[in-house]
């Protein structure tokens, strides 16, 4: 067989064999809209052109639809081609399954040919995309990415395999999500770690095996939307190039590392349509991106950065301690009379939640959910530490954390800048079950937030007075085993079987213009700096590590090893007033 040609014609993708050049008809089908970004999306079309098309040396089957009038084209379901891998190479043979994805799919034996160039014949750039949805008994997962480049040449841009535990529980076979974990599926958790020099892909693949087998669920696929089936069908993992980017570039625009990070789409995870778990490996012009996304509801961000830290450990053949997942550990919803419920809401400090109250707000919620985020803010180890000495002065209280002073420090630098006719302010906090609630273990897997409502404050009040009331409505929560968590627990889980409508926070006033609930989230504790994939011979350590992309109206996070500290984001209303107001709101030493 002579070598092959890929032609385009228009919109339609046509396979022919340099050998015959014979002209194809081609049938329409279905658009295939890959998942890919919007200018490496093509219509493709299939054809038949005799029973084989030449494709690298190996034949092709072509499968195309029916007749049909043309009104029903359309709606003719797109075509599986898959190759026999059984079968030698030379001459490959082809069944045709229908597509339950809408994506026409080309699915090759796993071989070499996919670092092979290919000669093309085209006038224009494409980009070309072989999928495969899921795998088969018997055939290679592999989901192949071509970029057809102004030259002629097919160059691969990028390549995902289907990475699947080594192992699975002999014992278990599902994983049922908790009350908690349902409330959270709507959202994903999306981390960033950037490396000088690339981890190896292989390598990578190879300790992600092993992790998965310590989370089942996040290589399985759910059920009815209440719990996730072991069945190994496995996590993509994509490896691909991007050098329109730099580190430069990220640096002055966090966001950009969305445009680095796979697509998850939380409806088709619910759907059991989508693994929980993707993970990216980008070539960026002058580093390596590792972007990680899951699903909300399979963890909270204390389980995630957790799972980072186990699977550079896993990589690096050290020992972890194994996660627990057991979502009968938790504490149980309360069952009491509803009138009592609501009188305990009220004694934990929750606030009424108003339907008309959010649509008279309506238009400051939509501009605050579409703010930028803001920052860092960078506080210097020598700014934590002065500022928790002066709450300290001036409270008397020598217990208060730097957690608490610098939350009380920024609360009232916004309260101030508030308009004068709101005089009342509120701190939330979000706090973590482990370690606090007697049953949960610190490796637990899950979600086990829960946000406190925390001080609330007064425009006039001092620094000090403040995070006085800030570390009295926080100490309760914190104690082990602490009775007023689990207490807080239980009747926030009832509340939400009986849709109560009280929150333990504001959230129209958190999101409003300027806010009167800060709502604050400290991850400043976490090793995400940990993360590191290297080998016994070559160190391999994250320069930069991007926050999660959770609303968060104040976040803390960890600033680099090097510099010590805590640097400071803020979303929603924080974030344009951060943007409008910064020189006036923060001293020039804590920037």
């Amino acid at each position: 067989m002579g070598a092959d040609h890929v032609s385009f014609a228009g919109t339609h993708l046509m396979l022919v064999t340099s050998k015959a050049q014979r002209t194809c008809s081609t049938y329409p089908q279905r658009t295939a809209a890959c998942k890919q970004p919007a200018d490496q999306r093509i219509e493709v079309t299939t054809q038949r052109c005799g029973n084989r098309v030449g494709f690298h040396g190996s034949a092709l089957s072509t499968c195309a639809p029916s007749r049909a009038r043309s009104d029903r084209a359309v709606r003719h379901p797109p075509r599986y081609f898959f190759l026999d891998p059984k079968t030698p190479p030379n001459g490959l043979n082809a069944q045709c399954i229908p597509s339950f994805w809408g994506y026409v799919t080309l699915a090759f034996e796993c071989s070499t040919i996919y670092n092979k160039p290919y000669r093309i014949s085209s006038s224009s750039s494409h980009t070309f995309v072989m999928y495969i949805k899921e795998k088969w008994d018997g055939f290679c997962t592999l989901f192949v990415s071509y970029h057809l480049t102004h030259k002629g040449s097919l160059q691969m841009s990028s390549q995902t395999h289907i990475v699947q535990a080594t192992s699975l529980p002999e014992t278990q076979h599902r994983w049922t999500l908790s009350l908690l974990d349902k409330q959270t599926m709507r959202m994903n958790i999306r981390g960033t770690w950037i490396y000088r020099d690339a981890p190896s892909p292989d390598a990578l693949r190879e300790s992600l095996a092993s992790l998965l087998s310590y989370y089942p669920h996040l290589t399985g696929r759910m059920v009815d939307t209440s719990y996730i089936e072991y069945t190994n069908a496995g996590v993509p993992f994509t490896t691909t190039q991007n050098h329109s980017i730099s580190l430069k570039d990220i640096e002055e625009d966090q966001e950009i590392v969305d445009k680095l990070a796979p697509t998850l789409n939380a409806k088709q995870v619910q759907k059991g349509q989508q693994a929980p778990l993707q993970v990216q490996l980008t070539e960026i012009k002058d580093a390596h991106v590792l972007s990680v996304i899951v699903n909300h509801g399979m963890m909270d961000g204390n389980s995630f950065y957790s799972m980072m830290l186990r699977w550079s450990r896993l990589h690096r053949g050290l020992e972890i301690i194994p996660p627990v997942l057991d979502t009968s550990l938790l504490p149980q919803a309360s069952d009491v009379d509803k009138d009592v419920l609501t009188e305990q809401a009220k004694e934990l400090g929750w606030r009424p939640f108003s339907l008309w109250k959010l649509l008279w707000h309506l238009p400051s919620l939509i501009i605050s959910m579409r703010a930028k985020r803001f920052g860092p803010i960078y506080f210097s180890p020598e700014n934590l530490h002065a500022l928790k000495q002066k709450a300290i002065e001036q409270s008397g209280c020598q217990t208060i954390s730097t957690h608490e002073a610098l939350s009380s420090y920024l609360s009232r630098l916004f309260a101030q800048r508030g308009k004068k006719k709101s005089n009342t302010y509120t701190q939330s906090v979000v706090i973590d079950g482990r370690g606090r609630l007697e049953d949960v273990p610190e490796n637990y897997v899950g979600n086990i937030s829960y946000v406190i409502p925390g001080a609330t404050f007064n425009r006039e009040d001092s620094f000090g007075t403040i995070a006085q009331k800030m570390h009295d409505a926080v100490e309760p929560y914190t104690s082990y085993p602490s009775k007023k968590l689990t207490f807080a627990m239980k009747a926030s889980l009832q509340a939400v079987q009986e849709k109560l409508p009280l929150m333990p926070f504001d959230i129209v006033g958190a999101n409003i213009n300027p806010p009167r609930d800060f709502y604050i989230n400290n991850f400043s504790k976490f090793p995400v700096y940990d993360v590191c994939f290297g080998s016994a011979q070559k160190e391999l350590v994250p320069i930069r590590v991007v926050p999660h992309n959770l609303p968060d109206l104040i976040q803390f996070w960890p600033a680099p090893p090097a510099q010590g500290g805590v640097e400071v984001y803020f979303n929603g209303p924080l974030a344009n007033i951060m943007r409008k107001h910064k020189p006036t709101i923060l001293p020039a030493k804590t920037t």
